[in-house]
């Protein structure tokens, strides 16, 4: 190694390190420095003692890296435990080399720093570990506070105590201050220790001890009185007597002469009573009656508006209103007048809640009309030349089925309301295909089975026999 020194001034040129007169240089070698001895006053070349030089991680399973040419100061940091250079590794121990290799490893020259006894777990916690005095077990001596300690130490404290500890009060024990009370003393700032005083109360109102009085136990005296209905009543009295309507917060009249006759009136804009002059045209009778006057109708005659009542006048409105109306404004009568009710008569229907018009039972009613339907359909639905739901003045109704080559189906109406017992339905095939009787869930013959009509021009005559029992073909 050659350092060479750039001067200025005057020579110009390098200069060798060496080639200074207080440096020495013996072989060199990487890694060292220029130190001074004070012994021989010269700067030497030397190792620089004790300097590491980090050279990354040991595989300690597998040796490497290698360390045949490592030099002294080299470290590594175990990175996978294992066994080698005669020692066992863990992972994180420090691998120093203590001296050049020079091309053999020498297990002398390699050192090992156990990082095995660094901490691994604190109260049983690991990794980032945070804890506080809970995680803490309490020790011998260093005791965590309780309320029972503190009260313990406490109640030990005022044992120890006496009322001088306290900062309000003062006094000095002794044969001296013996049947002294303590007394607060503002100007003194506390309770301090005083003769009592010479003359202090034995009883009061004859009771001694703790006494507890109420105005009951204290006799009256001459300048404060108790009170008594009597009194106010006496006070009330003449206070009303020295007063006069004016007083009152809601009338305001100015006494004299220039309201003579005036009378008080209301006025509630003026917010009260007020004296004014009486009206110009008082009444002077009501129907011939003077003085206070109570009437009843019987003192007031009829006027041309306004009747009473009588039962003859009562009886004409009412037979003239009977005369108007009609049956249909009965509550309990209910029907439509009209061609389509002629020979009806009023039958009592509990379920429809009244009277209503409907075929007589004997001989009543009419013709049953003939329906003709080529396609399926539900009596009573509308469908094709169907006229619809079935209507009371209706006993019976017959359909022809002109269905040609195609297969029909007839669903018979559900039971309820005008479709009930008696009524009836006549069903005739003329086609060349089936016609199936749909029976809608309602026992046909008492069998819960659809009926077909399997031949051209026959037919079925069926009565509702009532819900829950069905149909029957006669």
């Amino acid at each position: 190694m050659t350092l060479m020194i750039s001067g200025g001034g005057g020579g110009g040129g390098a200069t060798a390190l060496s080639g200074l007169s207080d440096v020495t240089l013996g072989l060199l070698a990487n890694g060292q420095i220029l130190q001074y001895n004070s012994g021989s006053g010269q700067w030497e070349n030397t190792a620089l003692t004790g300097q590491l030089t980090y050279q990354g991680s040991f595989d300690a399973s597998t040796g490497t890296p290698a360390l045949s040419n490592a030099l002294k100061g080299d470290f590594y940091v175990v990175s996978v435990a294992g066994t080698q250079f005669g020692r066992d590794w863990a992972i994180g121990d420090h691998l120093i080399v203590n001296a050049d290799m020079g091309g053999v490893i020498d297990n002398s020259k390699i050192d090992k720093i156990d990082n095995t006894d660094a901490v691994s777990s604190v109260n049983g916690a690991t990794g980032v570990v945070v804890l506080d005095s809970d995680d803490v077990a309490e020790g011998a001596a260093n005791l965590y506070y309780t309320d029972a300690r503190a009260d313990a130490r406490a109640d030990a404290r005022i044992a120890a105590s006496n009322m001088t500890a306290l900062a309000d009060v003062s006094y000095t024990a002794g044969a001296g201050i013996d049947n002294y009370v303590l007394t607060y003393d503002h100007a003194a700032g506390g309770w301090r220790a005083e003769a009592a005083a010479s003359a202090p109360v034995d009883s009061v109102n004859g009771a001694t001890g703790v006494v507890v009085l109420d105005s009951d136990d204290v006799a009256e005296g001459a300048a404060n009185l108790y009170y008594t209905d009597a009194r106010a009543d006496a006070r009330a009295d003449a206070r009303i007597a020295a007063s006069n309507m004016t007083a009152l917060a809601d009338v305001s009249y100015t006494a004299g002469a220039g309201i003579d006759n005036y009378v008080l009136t209301y006025d509630h804009a003026a917010g009260g009573w007020r004296a004014e002059a009486a009206a110009s045209a008082p009444v002077d009778s009501v129907n011939g009656a003077t003085g206070v006057v109570v009437l009843d109708s019987d003192d007031v005659a009829e006027g041309a508006a306004n009747l009473y009542y009588t039962d003859a006048r009562a009886d004409a409105r009412a037979d003239a209103r009977i005369a108007a109306s009609n049956m249909t404004a009965l509550a309990d009568v209910s029907y439509t007048a009209g061609a389509g009710i002629d020979n009806y008569v009023l039958t009592y229907d509990h379920a429809a809640g009244g009277w209503r018009a409907e075929p007589a039972a004997s001989g009543g009613g009419s013709r049953p009309n003939v329906y003709t339907q080529s396609a399926s359909f539900t009596i009573g639905d509308g469908t094709g030349t169907d006229p619809g739901a079935v209507t009371a003045a209706e006993l019976e109704r017959v359909y022809l089925i002109n269905n040609g080559a195609s297969a029909v189906t007839v669903t018979l109406p559900a039971i309820s309301g005008n479709v009930g017992a008696g009524f009836k339905l006549q069903i005739k095939r003329l086609g060349t295909a089936a016609v199936t009787i749909d029976r809608n869930s309602e026992d046909i013959d008492d069998q819960a089975t659809n009926q077909t009509l399997s031949v051209q021009y026959s037919s079925f005559t069926l009565v509702c026999a009532g819900a829950g029992v069905g149909w029957y073909i006669i």
